[in-house]
């Protein structure tokens, strides 16, 4: 990919579709509203397949267009605002490297811990320049000590984000995949709050609006 006027942030770490979802929304709001493309090349394709209304290659909501298992090219890039890749547990080195921004999330079990420390690896493999973060989402208690899993990882990352366990990010998650939608302003404080910090990586809307169009949307 030689051209690109989007900016892409990729998420992953954990096959989870709904903070995909919320950060695909929030970006298509910004500016009056703008045309975002997400590429779901997860494992199991579920953001894609929660969305999508009828058999085809393509779904679309409002201003976002949805696709699963892509590669970027220059078309797509000159034509979206923003491009949101999920990645899930499937890491993708072309697509990382082409990122603007990485999310990596883990849920706290060991499986995830261990992906999450393996997308680490990659990014300092490939020697990653541009911003990157760790979400941690559902977190049960205050027992783990977030600060000595980031001693793990093989690279440096923003400031980590912390999503606490809630009933109604779990109901969000249970909407998006029953119904292909949900209002991020119907989620936690948390998730609002991470969804808002993660757009301001690539955005230049201020944390204010943001979180204003969050609680609209």
């Amino acid at each position: 990919m030689d051209k690109k006027n989007a900016r892409i942030i990729t998420i992953c770490g954990v096959e989870r579709p709904d903070f995909a979802y919320y950060v695909a929304t929030l970006l298509s709001k910004t500016d009056g509203g703008c045309d975002v493309l997400v590429v779901d090349n997860s494992r199991q394709l579920e953001l894609f397949l929660s969305v999508k209304s009828s058999s085809g290659e393509v779904a679309r909501q409002d201003r976002i267009t949805f696709v699963h298992d892509r590669k970027l090219n220059d078309e797509a890039a000159l034509s979206f605002a923003y491009i949101v890749c999920f990645l899930g547990t499937q890491p993708d080195e072309e697509i990382l490297s082409y990122s603007d921004a990485v999310c990596i999330m883990t849920d706290y079990m060991i499986g995830s811990n261990n992906t999450t420390v393996a997308y680490s690896k990659i990014l300092s493999d490939i020697k990653y320049g541009g911003m990157s973060r760790i979400i941690f989402i559902n977190k049960p208690s205050g027992k783990f000590q977030e600060k000595v899993f980031l001693k793990s990882l093989y690279i440096k990352t923003y400031d980590p984000l912390v999503i606490w366990m809630s009933d109604k990010d779990m109901a969000g998650l249970m909407s998006l995949e029953i119904n292909g939608r949900f209002r991020i302003g119907r989620t936690s404080q948390d998730m609002r709050e991470a969804v808002v910090s993660v757009c301001q990586m690539v955005s230049e809307a201020t944390p204010k609006d943001l979180m204003k169009l969050a609680k609209k949307n």
